[in-house]
């Protein structure tokens, strides 16, 4: 057994009585893992502890994203790099910047950063629905309803980052990847 990495859906579970949020597709694996939630939306970046044969039924499910042993491999060209950007902003995580020469690190650092935000959203509002449920990355930020469009303004602000980007007439593609390309170049490792 090793320790891999992936993007996959959120699933919604009852475990002794009790409702909780879990990668989807790992839970009658009796495997070790971890993930961090992107924010309350229903994805999330998961770490398992799988062998072969679970890694390659994890890897071959449509909606989920291997990332290599190696974060610094290039994401290539097509299809996987097509695949990689589709899965990408079906789960809200801006894509158009991605090109072949990309590594997965990199990938990893910009769904991270977004993440952050959207955890630091769901804090400070209490707010347990996706604040994003119901939009695309082509929405306007001016779509969003009042509350969450200044719910995420001040996580952006608490977490000390700029705000220039989240303007009305902004897709909501500009403003997340304007999030995860500041979180990237301040120090933050991954």
């Amino acid at each position: 057994m090793s320790w891999h990495l992936y993007v996959v859906p959120i699933i919604l579970v009852t475990r002794m009585g009790e409702e909780g949020r879990e990668p989807k597709y790992i839970g009658d694996m009796g495997v070790s893992w971890a993930m961090i939630d992107y924010g309350m939306q229903p994805t999330c970046i998961l770490a398992a502890d799988v062998d072969a044969t679970q890694d390659q039924s994890i890897a071959g499910r449509p909606d989920a994203i291997p990332v290599p042993v190696n974060l610094d491999s290039t994401v290539g060209g097509n299809p996987v790099l097509n695949a990689l950007k589709s899965k990408l902003a079906a789960n809200m995580t801006p894509e158009t910047w991605i090109v072949a020469a990309t590594t997965y690190r990199q990938v990893l650092r910009m769904i991270n950063a977004i993440s952050i935000l959207l955890l630091r959203y769901a804090v400070m509002t209490s707010d347990v629905l996706p604040p994003l449920a119901g939009f695309t990355l082509d929405s306007l930020f001016s779509a969003l309803p009042l509350a969450k469009r200044n719910g995420l303004i001040a996580a952006a602000q608490n977490l000390g980052l700029s705000t220039n980007a989240f303007i009305l007439t902004n897709t909501l593609r500009v403003v997340l990847q304007s999030v995860g390309d500041r979180m990237t170049t301040v120090g933050r490792k991954l």
